[in-house]
């Protein structure tokens, strides 16, 4: 029951009219959906004897407002048991022990070199631009009729060390 609640979460929250009545910044709406699909997301440290004393991360790179809501989301929070740290890289090699890896529409130009630099890496990454999914982003925010939804790409996250629910898959759109 607790899981189809959260599911239910997920799908309510990733259809939310942000032109209805009391509008909402479009990053408040995605980093309260990144905190959620960690919910339904499996990292390999899970399995793994690794130290509960280690923060999850959370790393932002290129321009983007994203950070402040992320910060204010995950202030009082703890992902997978964790305290959240949320970082803001300008390089590749600050991508080092990253949980997950919002990349920003500033770096279309760099996706392919990144997504090559974190291929073998445990790292949800998750975009918010048209085309990152099928360039290889796994998860990435689109609009859809005034509403934020979001896509994911099947055959990146099967190639991934990441396990994602069956639940969060059904409430996105599939990119193959």
């Amino acid at each position: 029951m607790k899981k189809l609640c959260l599911c239910i979460m997920i799908m309510a929250a990733s259809m939310i009219n942000v032109t209805a009545y009391d509008p909402v910044p479009d990053y408040k709406i995605k980093a309260a959906l990144i905190e959620k699909f960690t919910r339904f997301v499996i990292w390999p440290f899970e399995s793994s004897t690794s130290n509960q004393d280690d923060p999850f991360v959370i790393a932002l790179i290129g321009e983007n407002q994203l950070g402040i809501y992320l910060e204010e989301a995950m202030a009082e929070r703890k992902i997978k048991g964790r305290a959240v740290v949320v970082k803001k890289i300008e390089n590749l090699d600050q991508v080092e022990g990253c949980h997950i890896l919002f990349i920003a529409q500033s770096e279309k130009k760099r996706l392919a070199s990144i997504l090559a630099r974190i291929e073998n890496e445990p790292i949800l990454t998750i975009g918010s631009t048209d085309g990152f999914a099928q360039q290889g982003v796994l998860i990435n925010f689109f609009r859809s009729d005034d509403t934020i939804r979001f896509e994911v790409n099947i055959s990146v996250v099967h190639k991934s060390s990441l396990h994602m629910s069956a639940k969060l898959l059904r409430v996105a759109r599939i990119i193959k």
